[in-house]
């Protein structure tokens, strides 16, 4: 019989890849930091990917990510 069956390491190997691919999907890419010491509410909006910093101005005071315009430079 010629049957094409995946063999267990092959297996093992591509549920890894598709668990692996799975988790990097599933992380958030922006983290929001509030800043809680300002007498205006806004928040930090970090993008883990690649660096860039953006400030949010939020009119209500909540750790929102409304209002994200101004992106900073990084040195």
């Amino acid at each position: 019989m010629n049957q094409n069956l995946i063999t267990l390491p092959v297996a093992v190997v591509m549920g890894g890849f598709f668990i692996a691919l799975g988790l990097y999907l599933a992380a958030p890419r922006y983290s929001v930091v509030p800043i809680s010491t300002s007498t205006n509410p806004a928040v930090w909006k970090l993008d883990l990917l690649n660096g860039n910093v953006f400030l949010c101005a939020t009119g209500t005071g909540k750790d929102t990510q409304a209002g994200c315009t101004q992106k900073f430079k990084q040195f």
